[in-house]
């Protein structure tokens, strides 16, 4: 039986997580498919290196180029606010060509075009509506035969353009037609996300697929013992016996999140139980403004109502562990990493009922409609009653089931992109001439 060959070098890009630090489940997937790229690409690529964009192409970077360790994060309240608001209407300029950002690294005077070909695979895992720059790079990597491969998250900005605009809409759908121009594939992070993109891609693109490959991979989650010290203000929130712990949400506070949903359903609850208390995780983001300041001003701010906006990833461990419970209430989803991080560490966790949620927590989750005002309500009064009485019905599915790790995540994303590479090569010919015409 003969042996698969092995392809030639796999370069990962991730420019945008490492000129801007963000935190983000973007940016968590991109460091994640860096740190285990290269124990996955064992057998199947003969090296893998991580680049960076600069002003001749793509250049090497170094091999380990992020940090998570809270010591060496700027905090997120000094990240975000204006400065963040600056950011995502430079981002909408940039979507239409408006303005380019500056250039996001120092001259590393390097063009891998000059040593590319048809074994030679680029992946693009990052957040490339934000780095339109990207695409002439790409471009001259595809020319000199190499085979590219991107990430796509989501299709919500398309999908939801009464939430993000129809400006936002637009600028987001030419940032899909640029993808699909310099893409040999798309690889989406949910099963879910795959099928939108069947569906809607020649409908953005005006294009049928043909033979434009789409394929998905799972995303992991393995979110144990970060380096760094819980900060005294988070560590405050949980402490106390279990049943009098907060309630969790983690995530962007932004429109699509849907926080006003859970707290218009905690003022109902604080009605019966006003001892009971939800603490919010997540950094500012799109239209979060109206939530930041309703949980602020209100009443149980910071005696019952809690928001840390600078969590580390130490405090974001602390925080699930020592929680009563995750809630995760967002209209729209590419995949929900909240979820299996709070399934990875037990938590009870109630989730909206959206397809891409019955995708990820299968029978492991709560799940309420949000079309039904009280079906959050009707799920958390008598969990917030009877979860620790002999009878509690919650307990059945309070089990620790491990999702898949970040290192099968990442091997299975590399396994693909390894049999793709070999059929590219293969064909490199007709792709170099459709390319060229």
């Amino acid at each position: 039986m003969k042996s698969i060959p092995m392809s030639r070098r796999l370069f990962i890009d991730h420019t945008h997580t490492t000129q801007y630090g963000f935190q983000t489940g973007v940016q968590r997937v991109v460091r994640k498919i860096c740190e285990h790229a290269k124990s996955a690409a064992e057998g199947r690529f003969e090296q893998v290196i991580p680049v960076m964009l600069n002003e001749l192409g793509f250049g090497p970077s170094d091999d380990q180029p992020f940090t998570t360790q809270a010591s060496q994060r700027t905090p997120e309240s000094k990240r975000f606010g204006n400065g963040f608001r600056r950011w995502m209407r430079k981002s909408k300029r940039w979507l239409r060509g408006q303005v380019h950002p500056k250039d996001p690294m120092p001259n590393l005077a390097t063009n891998l075009c000059d040593v590319i070909d048809e074994r030679d695979t680029l992946l693009l895992p990052d957040a490339y509506w934000a780095l339109p720059n990207v695409w002439p790079a790409v471009k001259r990597f595809r020319n000199a035969g190499g085979h590219t491969a991107i990430v796509i998250y989501d299709l919500i900005p398309h999908t939801h353009s009464d939430i993000y605009g129809e400006d936002g809409a637009d600028g987001f759908r030419n940032y899909v037609r640029a993808a699909f121009e310099h893409a040999d594939r798309f690889y989406a992070i949910s099963r879910t996300v795959r099928d939108q993109l069947v569906v809607e891609l020649p409908k953005i693109t005006g294009l049928p697929l043909g033979d434009f490959g789409i394929d998905y991979f799972d995303l992991g989650a393995e979110f144990t013992d970060p380096a760094g010290t819980v900060q005294a203000s988070v560590a405050d929130i949980f402490v106390g016996d279990e049943p009098s712990r907060p309630l969790l949400m983690v995530g962007t506070i932004e429109a699509r999140k849907n926080h006003q949903f859970v707290i218009d359903t905690m003022e109902r609850l604080w009605l019966d139980s006003p001892e009971r208390r939800l603490c919010v995780v997540g950094r500012p983001g799109w239209k979060g403004d109206i939530v930041i300041a309703r949980i602020q001003s209100h009443s149980r701010y910071k005696k019952q109502l809690f928001w840390v906006d600078n969590a580390s990833d130490a405090d974001l461990l602390h925080c699930y562990k020592n929680s009563k419970g995750v809630v995760f209430s967002s209209l729209a989803e590419g995949f929900g990493l909240p979820i299996v991080e709070a399934l990875w560490h037990r938590c009870n966790t109630f989730v909206s009922d959206i397809p891409i949620h019955r995708e990820v927590g299968k029978n492991l989750c709560h799940y309420f409609d949000l079309k039904q005002p009280d079906s959050l309500l009707k799920l958390l009064r008598p969990f917030e009653v009877t979860r620790y009485s002999n009878n509690n019905n919650f307990e059945s599915t309070h089990v620790h089931v491990p999702p898949t790790s970040w290192s099968e995540s990442v091997a299975g994303l590399v396994e693909k992109i390894h049999v793709t590479s070999l059929c590219h090569k293969i064909n490199s010919k007709s792709v170099i001439q459709k390319i060229a015409a």
